[in-house]
């Protein structure tokens, strides 16, 4: 039977060969060991997330069976550590995953702007240790936003109007680096509700840079005055007397520093080239202090397709694979995304050089990352008239995870927030994840789970999977 699509189906990928994965497989206990030599002691979810992303993608940690009805045949998909690290796999699929959320049921069809607001550096550390002080300095922010919003409307006529957003709060830069600074996708106007019951969206005019000055050195200072208060506005370093790796890890991270090992304090080595010349700031971008705001992003309402890519850049992950590639002696290279003003192109580090950086910027636990603010607010009153209704994909999600090729007359009467997988893939690659070779639809067969059922299934179904994987060079050779 032929293929009743062009798609391509589904082929996983062999997890356990990536540069990445060899990497943290082979340097891992040294990195704990060299914490250890410097009586320090990393933190219990830092390790989680190293262990959880050698377990992702292998078979041997649990897996999915497909089957399908027609030919008989049988597909493994292994589970991901869905851990919210680094994994670039994992953070990859809940990008694609939550911008499309964001797009289909969360954001309505008008113009947004994104704002984004660079801190000092020294901030940037206390931030990241204390997440209850970054959800303030984020509200003053968005406070300060928010009210040159409402002005502009009340200036047109909305007295009442309202504005909201999404914020993610990115902890790290193209060179694997803490820092600590907020993207804001925000309304670019004002809701107000109309004589129906409805609302109306004002879109505002564009912020000149001046106002863009004005709205950061208003931030400045009120942020500062926050922390002087609160007698956290200090110019000295932090006191790093402490057994916790984190804290010493993520100074180093934002001093560019390494932080353990034979080359601890000193900066990495690098690729430099020709020194860049200084550039000036954007249009819509100025500085108050070591304060930077951006706002020169707008995305008209009826892109759909440039609010989705602005969705995933802001969610993007921290590592790339190709951003990181192996010399012959051992050592890595990370290329920048950009180069620097004095010409940096790529950080050449040692494997465990690798890990600290990675180890600084993953999240600390329970601490949000994606935040909803204004009239996306949790307890908005104009939240249910502004969220888009989403269009019907219950029906065509229920298709999809079941693998019946055609409707049934009733659809569930419950609500798939997430984008199952197959659906995810088909959307983002084209790839129907659901289909067999032989053109029908896989069923999910069985769930797989705990070590001692694992191993048994796959001796049945794929012995081979459960041999020893060799060394690179030897899988190479043969």
């Amino acid at each position: 039977m032929a293929p009743a699509s062009a798609e391509p189906n589904y082929a996983p990928r062999e997890r356990g060969t990536d540069l990445l994965y060899r990497v943290i497989e082979g340097h891992l206990e040294d990195f704990l060991s060299e914490a250890d030599a410097a009586d320090k002691i990393v933190p219990a979810f830092v390790r989680r997330a190293f262990w959880d992303y050698l377990d992702c993608g292998i078979l041997a940690r649990g897996f999915a069976l497909l089957h399908c009805p027609e030919c008989g045949g049988t597909r493994t998909v292994a589970h991901s550590c869905q851990n919210r690290g680094f994994c670039p796999s994992c953070l990859g699929r809940r990008m694609a995953q939550t911008a499309a959320h964001l797009v289909d049921e969360v954001l309505p069809a008008v113009p947004v702007r994104q704002w984004v607001l660079s801190l000092p550096i020294p901030l940037r550390f206390t931030l990241a240790r204390n997440p209850a002080l970054r959800k303030t300095v984020l509200q003053i922010f968005l406070r300060v936003v928010f009210r040159w919003y409402e002005n502009r409307a009340k200036a047109a006529g909305a007295p009442a109007g309202q504005t909201g957003g999404v914020v993610v709060c990115q902890e790290f830069g193209s060179a694997l680096n803490l820092n600590l600074h907020f993207h804001a996708i925000l309304f670019d106007g004002a809701f107000t509700e109309n004589a129906t019951g409805g609302v109306d969206f004002h879109p505002s005019p564009s912020p000149t840079t001046a106002e863009v000055a004005e709205i950061v050195a208003q931030v400045h200072y009120r942020v500062d005055r926050m922390l002087l208060r609160r007698g956290l506005l200090v110019d000295e370093d932090p006191d790093l007397d402490t057994d916790d790796a984190a804290a010493t890890l993520q100074f180093a991270s934002l001093a560019g520093r390494i932080a353990l090992g034979k080359r601890a304090g000193k900066r990495p080595r690098s690729l430099v080239g020709p020194p860049g010349a200084d550039r000036p700031l954007p249009n819509r971008c100025a500085r108050s202090g070591w304060y930077n705001l951006h706002a020169g992003v707008r995305v008209a309402g009826g892109d759909a397709v440039a609010r989705e890519r602005l969705c995933r850049y802001i969610l993007r992950p921290p590592l790339s694979h190709a951003r990181l590639s192996e010399r012959d002696d051992g050592t890595l290279v990370l290329r920048l995304k950009t180069a620097w003003r004095n010409g940096t192109t790529a950080l050449i580090l040692s494997p465990t050089e690798l890990l600290q950086r990675l180890a600084a910027i993953i999240p600390r636990p329970r601490t949000h990352q994606i935040t909803y603010h204004g009239v996306l607010g949790g307890n908005a009153r104009l939240r249910s008239k502004v969220v888009p209704t989403p269009p019907d994909r219950q029906l065509e999600r229920a298709c999809l995870s079941t693998a019946r090729s055609k409707p049934q007359a009733d659809p569930p009467r419950w609500k798939v927030r997430w984008i199952p997988w197959a659906q995810l893939l088909f959307r983002e690659f084209g790839v129907e994840g659901m289909r067999c070779e032989c053109g029908g639809w896989m069923r999910v067969h069985a769930i797989v789970m705990g070590t001692p059922a694992t191993q048994r299934a796959l001796k049945t179904l794929q012995p081979s999977l459960l041999r020893s994987r060799g060394p690179p060079d030897e899988q190479q050779a043969a």
